[in-house]
């Protein structure tokens, strides 16, 4: 049964949060609506996990709302934050002394234990180099982050673009921890090593871009490129790990576009063309989105976008994408799942001079201007099939049904850029009294 606020309801929420406030313990928002597990009883409690924007403090709840466990750092930041199984939280962080500079900016990332410490902190943040948005922490023990790297304006024209600016184009770095602050970047890929244009017969990378969809034309985007001409280029803002597979997936928020890229190279194989389980080294497996940027005909789908996230195998929809459609232009955001056109041998398949399928999703949910967060943006499926949501800048979070059916809402009251949901029975729970 979908709960309703009443009269009752709301002076018993009152009496709630004084009593939260007394015992020194509130709770950082509201439920609106209620269930146990997200769809109307109470047989299995589920936890949301959630770090509100560029903040210091982390939120483990209950579905009622109530704060069962904190995690507070030093730092602010917190644009992602994931539980591990041993209890640690992890999650991007704001460096010290940041050089570089633009929307999702970190700079480092913290590994902090059950009890509030921090048991591991790796920063790369300087002049040339600045770890941004999102990471994902590997069932190996390492983390992937995505990061800026700086082409000086001579680099850039040799590259084949027609304009001088400084540009910022992404990386990904794999990190193993070797101490309590320093790691090791064992994989690393670049964007860079990955272009095409059809601008300039003498200069680099230069080819017929329709005939190379596994590159990124290095022509998209602005002349000054980045909205503050800071030189972002790209502006990947999620990232996933497929273990399955061993492929990552990539959210772009400038093109548009999400990118599917093979993690099993080495980082030599990852800067060329060939190796890997792909082999294809690390030029781009999938893309989908904006078909007119490798000049495929076909309609563009996403309008700003967010949180690309692959759906577990054993999940509804398992091996299929999610990603936050944030229709900046409609002011109307959506959730759309895809599902990548894999053949038996595991290749994506494309008809050459086409666009990448589907022609469609397989699976979306909105309600016109009603839902709508114009940046940032999470999605997740859960294990009862239904799709956890984040109205991010509204710091909104809701639960629908395959159905759209909403059945559990929450909110925080400021901007959250993401929030997952972790059963009862998972390990990173053990500590938690009473669960």
């Amino acid at each position: 049964m979908k709960l309703r606020k009443t009269p009752h309801l709301l002076q018993l929420s009152l009496m709630l949060l004084l009593l939260g406030l007394a015992c020194g313990k509130n709770d950082p928002a509201s439920t609106e609506d209620g269930g146990g597990n997200g769809n109307g009883t109470d047989t299995v409690e589920q936890y949301t996990l959630f770090n509100p924007n560029n903040a210091k403090t982390t939120y483990l709840i209950k579905m009622d709302g109530t704060v069962v466990h904190e995690w507070v750092s030093t730092r602010g930041g917190g644009y992602s934050v994931y539980l591990l199984e041993n209890g640690d939280i992890i999650r991007p962080a704001l460096a010290s002394n940041v050089i570089l500079g633009g929307g999702g900016s970190a700079g480092c990332v913290q590994q902090i234990d059950w009890d509030g410490d921090v048991v591991w902190e790796f920063t790369y943040s300087n002049s040339s180099h600045l770890a941004h948005h999102d990471i994902e922490p590997m069932p190996n023990g390492n983390v992937l982050l995505i990061a800026w790297e700086v082409k000086s304006a001579a680099e850039v024209l040799a590259a084949g673009r027609k304009d001088d600016a400084v540009m910022w184009p992404d990386h990904v770095i794999e990190v193993e921890p070797t101490g309590s602050n320093t790691g090791s970047i064992v994989w690393e890929w670049h964007a860079w090593d990955h272009l095409i244009q059809d601008y300039s017969s003498t200069r680099s990378n230069y080819g017929v871009v329709a005939d190379h969809p596994e590159l990124i034309d290095v022509n998209l985007g602005s002349g000054g490129v980045g909205p503050a001409n800071d030189g972002d280029w790209l502006h990947l803002n999620g990232i996933s790990y497929n273990s399955d597979l061993d492929q990552i997936v990539l959210s772009s928020h400038f093109m548009n576009e999400i990118y599917v890229i093979d993690h099993s190279t080495t980082t030599e194989e990852a800067a060329g063309h060939t190796g890997g389980k792909s082999g294809r080294g690390g030029d781009i497996l999938y893309r989908w989105g904006s078909p007119s940027n490798y000049d495929a005909a076909g309609t563009g789908y996403f309008d700003v976008c967010h949180c690309a996230w692959w759906i577990p195998a054993d999940l509804a929809g398992g091996g299929n994408i999610l990603v936050f459609n944030n229709g900046e232009n409609q002011r109307a955001s959506s959730i759309i799942e895809i599902t990548p056109p894999l053949d038996e041998n595991g290749a994506y398949t494309i008809v050459p001079g086409t666009a990448y399928g589907p022609s469609q999703p397989t699976w979306t949910y909105s309600n016109g201007t009603n839902f709508y967060s114009s940046n940032m943006g999470g999605c997740q499926r859960l294990p009862d099939g239904n799709t956890l949501i984040v109205e991010s800048t509204k710091g909104h979070f809701f639960e629908v049904t395959d159905s759209g059916e909403v059945v559990w809402r929450y909110s925080y009251g400021s901007e959250v850029a993401r929030a997952l949901r972790y059963q009862a029975d998972y390990p990173g729970l053990s500590r938690l009294a009473n669960r």
